[in-house]
């Protein structure tokens, strides 16, 4: 009867181990999966920066101003805000032979946690 209460002792302990192994498994996925999306909101927009022209990216009044939010209309995760942002270069000063782009993505994965993750690029 002992060996019975132990070995379903053993049995519960391994049981609990394995759920929340699995459950940890399952949020690290999720995260991926929010980065991933991340990612992949962040290379759709600087493909979009990439098809305008420097004069446009560098003009105040251009299709995505600089440090604005960029309406890009998709909405892919929730509270999605993408900043664009040119490094070492402020709208009034001569245009750099190639103006370093940079993208900011804000928004709140499905843990609920905010997340920033950013993406970097050049324009000719």
């Amino acid at each position: 009867m002992i060996e019975v209460l132990v070995a379903t002792a053993i049995l519960s302990i391994t049981s609990l181990s394995a759920f929340s192994s699995h459950v940890a498994s399952g949020k690290l996925l999720e995260s991926s999966r929010d980065s991933d999306l991340g990612m992949e909101v962040l290379r759709s927009a600087m493909d979009r920066l990439l098809l305008i022209s420097v004069a446009d990216l560098t003009d105040a009044a251009g299709t995505y101003p600089i440090g604005q939010a960029m309406n890009l209309g998709d909405g892919v995760l929730e509270d999605q805000t993408v900043v664009f942002t040119t490094p070492g270069f402020t709208p009034g000063d001569p245009t750099p032979a190639v103006l370093d782009l940079r993208l900011t993505l804000t928004w709140t994965d499905t843990g609920g946690r905010a997340r920033t993750m950013s993406l970097m690029g050049a324009q000719r």
